[in-house]
């Protein structure tokens, strides 16, 4: 009897240690490539950023937020990989959405927001930006489509130095640095047409 109770004792803690530590999700690997859409032509140096969400249940229904981010750039056949990640969800919370956002300077960004993003053998065909299109609104757009994952600032007064490692730390693991990364490339397409449109 007691050695029964002891067995129904150590199941229910495994079984609660499950729920409350081992919430892990595992993504990817990803991999595909990236072409010209007019002309087939594989684009060298693409960057793909792959983002994943979480929701987390609450008294309210839930709330989503980033759970991590990979960024890769295309190689010289236009081919991309990304490794697998494990993320560790939390209790009772669930991976809710894969989001990719794949830019080039001089092109359209590619923006998919749901899981239905192909893991291998992806064909992602970009356009290039009409001449008569805004950079601004291009720009704005990729800014939205990476909007899950927060920026990170500085608090005032303290040196760069102090909070490097935390700041390193922190956004590793939410994706922040992939973005900022990301974003800073769609900037300089941006800077780089209105220098053009000066001369």
């Amino acid at each position: 009897m007691m050695k029964r109770k002891s067995a129904v004792l150590v199941l229910l803690f495994v079984i609660i240690y499950l729920l409350f530590i081992a919430n892990v999700s595992i993504v990817g690997p990803y991999s595909g490539t990236v072409t010209d859409r007019q002309t087939g032509v594989p684009i060298e140096g693409a960057s793909v950023l792959i983002s994943w969400s979480k929701v987390t249940p609450n008294a309210g229904g839930g709330y989503t937020e980033n759970v991590g981010a990979s960024l890769v750039s295309t190689d010289k056949k236009g081919e991309y990989n990304s490794p697998r990640k494990f993320y560790y969800l939390g209790f009772l919370s669930f991976m809710t959405s894969t989001n990719v956002v794949i830019y080039q300077p001089g092109y359209q960004a590619y923006i998919e927001s749901d899981s239905s993003f192909k893991e291998k053998n992806n064909i992602v065909k970009l356009d290039r930006i009409p001449a008569n299109s805004s950079y601004k609104e291009h720009y704005e757009k990729i800014d939205r489509a990476l909007g899950g994952i927060d920026s990170f600032q500085y608090p005032d007064g303290v040196r760069i130095e102090q909070v490097w490692k935390t700041f390193i730390d922190r956004n590793l693991k939410s994706g922040i640095l992939e973005k900022d990364e990301f974003l800073r490339r769609a900037e300089w397409e941006e800077k780089r047409s209105m220098q053009e449109y000066r001369r």
